[in-house]
């Protein structure tokens, strides 16, 4: 019988992750926009089969055990919440077993948390890929807008349609890698930096954030990723001295972003009555109307919600969309989840926030903080950008397996090495 060798099962699931990667990043927009829309059913499902090929593939390491830890217990609860919201959403809407899987089934990518928290040195590993793949879509994004706003050239066959925001071209690939890049390269996490030659840490520091404020053009994700550089900041530096300094520096910064017109913009189109921004600002006060009609579901039914719906005919779409048809899941984050979910949901997130108010309070206990700004400043953006973004949806769930593994490994490497010092 052939026994398979460490070095053998890492290189196939790298190999395996890469293709997810591929997938999830939409092949960087290089396919024809017919190809994606041809292969966007089998997506979720590609992606289940290379998790479960994963869980195999890491079964077969000697040392691998995949133990009953705190996230793997969440991932237990989510896969029942699914299962009871299921069938309730079954019998109330009559759905098929298939709809639910169907509107579900990415949920199966947090796997990826206790095969990394499990295997620290395959983390590490891949994690640099990540990095990579993140820094190819940043500047592929980057690079065809530029072209885009001052050419007019579209050389990514992905763009189905151009959509203009402020007179530059919208184009969200990287939404969910940009801000993950940005965060690590500000906050020095070294696991998934040191690699990089500084030059080429500035260069994509600043990539990213372009790419972020400029190329993806989220308001909800721009504000979030801002307030996280800044408490990063605020905390990097320390003594009163250093911080004093940081919050001119910052107040110098407001002002200075504030007469930048894509900045204007953002904040116009959210609390300005002007008509020069009144679609957008159409836009806000839909997603606030959005926000109140998943949760009037919630208050009528507070333990399933609205169910798990597949908008698949009238009557459905009437529902999961509101009477307008315009209340998209995707735009309102947690809500959604809690819409979908009932308590469920609720319980979801607080395990999640739980989780890493701990982790906190960890690394201040530590005295640790201070070097993994980072943490802070991932926390910080899940937390702002949960409003407009949810952590379960098909293009952020990655990112967000990745953020909770980062932190889970980073925070036990602190407290391992404190019980150390304290055992010598």
């Amino acid at each position: 019988m052939v026994k398979y060798k460490v070095p053998q099962l890492s290189f196939l699931i790298t190999s395996l992750f890469v293709v997810l990667l591929f997938i999830n990043m939409k092949f960087f927009g290089f396919l024809p926009a017919e190809s994606l829309n041809g292969i966007a059913d089998s997506v979720n499902r590609t992606g289940e089969v290379i998790i479960v090929g994963l869980v195999i593939l890491l079964l077969l390491f000697k040392s691998t055990v995949i133990k009953l830890d705190y996230w793997t217990k969440f991932i237990v609860f989510v896969l029942v919440s699914i299962l009871v919201c299921g069938l309730y959403s079954v019998v109330a809407y009559n759905q098929s077993f298939f709809d639910i899987y169907v509107m579900e089934n990415c949920m199966l990518l947090l796997f990826i948390i206790p095969i990394f928290t499990n295997n620290e040195p395959l983390f590490e590993k891949i994690l640099k890929v990540i990095v990579v793949f993140a820094m190819v879509n940043v500047f592929i994004s980057c690079l065809q807008s530029v072209l885009y706003n001052n050419f007019g050239i579209i050389f990514l066959q992905g763009i189905e349609r151009t959509v203009l925001r402020n007179n530059l071209l919208r184009y969200g690939n990287a939404a969910s890698y940009a801000p993950l890049l940005a965060i690590f390269l500000i906050g020095d996490y070294k696991k998934a930096t040191e690699f990089i030659p500084k030059t080429v840490r500035l260069i994509f520091l600043f990539l990213s954030i372009y790419c972020i404020v400029f190329v993806n053009q989220t308001r909800g994700t721009t504000i979030a990723v801002l307030c996280a550089v800044f408490g990063m900041l605020l905390f990097k530096n320390r003594g009163n001295k250093k911080r004093i300094f940081t919050l001119i520096a910052l107040a110098l910064s407001i002002v200075v972003v504030m007469n930048i017109p894509q900045f204007q913009y953002i904040f116009n189109s959210i609390l300005s009555d002007n008509s020069k921004y009144a679609a957008e600002a159409h836009n806000v006060n839909i997603r606030i109307e959005n926000i109140f009609y998943r949760l009037s579901f919630f208050e009528k039914n507070p333990i399933f919600g609205m169910g798990i719906i597949r908008p698949i005919t009238s009557p459905l779409v009437h529902i999961a969309r509101g009477p307008s048809g315009l209340y998209y899941a995707d735009d309102v984050g947690i809500f959604d989840t809690i819409a979908s979910f009932g308590i469920f949901g609720n319980l979801m997130i607080f395990l999640v926030w739980k989780r890493w108010w701990r982790s906190i309070l960890k690394l201040r206990q530590n005295k640790k903080l201070y070097e993994n700004v980072w943490i802070l400043g991932l926390i910080i953006y899940y937390l702002i950008s949960s409003v407009s973004i949810g952590y379960f949806a098909p293009d952020m769930i990655i990112c967000f397996s990745i953020a909770i593994a980062s932190i889970e490994i980073q925070v036990q490497s602190v407290q391992n090495t404190f019980l150390d010092k304290q055992k010598g």
